[in-house]
């Protein structure tokens, strides 16, 4: 895909200011929010890029997910803030925060941790 939440051309998928991630180029529906000992407070958007489906994954959000699976999405929606959960707590100091965002296929989806 090539796309990266810090890409600074006109095709973001997310963006984070003030620690709030809010979608920009993908709308798609909620897949399988959790909560995960090394990834902390997860949320996984399904959506179409190009007319691929894609998965977005989010990781180390600062509050549970209140999503549910199915939940529909929009650009434009804040999904989340940048948090400190799951084992990237131990490693920020008291004022940073962490986001993990990967893209995957459909092949790839499935995750454990």
């Amino acid at each position: 895909l090539g796309l990266s939440a810090a890409d600074q051309s006109t095709r973001r998928i997310a963006l984070a200011y003030r620690h709030a991630i809010r979608l920009i180029i993908v709308s798609g529906e909620i897949y399988d929010p959790y909560i995960s000992g090394s990834y902390g407070n997860t949320l996984t958007i399904k959506g179409f890029y190009n007319g691929i489906e894609y998965y977005f994954f989010y990781a180390h959000l600062k509050d549970k997910v209140t999503y549910k699976s199915k939940d529909k999405v929009e650009v434009g929606d804040i999904i989340g803030y940048s948090g400190k959960t799951g084992s990237s707590a131990k490693n920020l100091k008291a004022n940073q925060v962490h986001l993990h965002f990967e893209v995957r296929t459909p092949s790839a989806k499935e995750w454990t941790s």
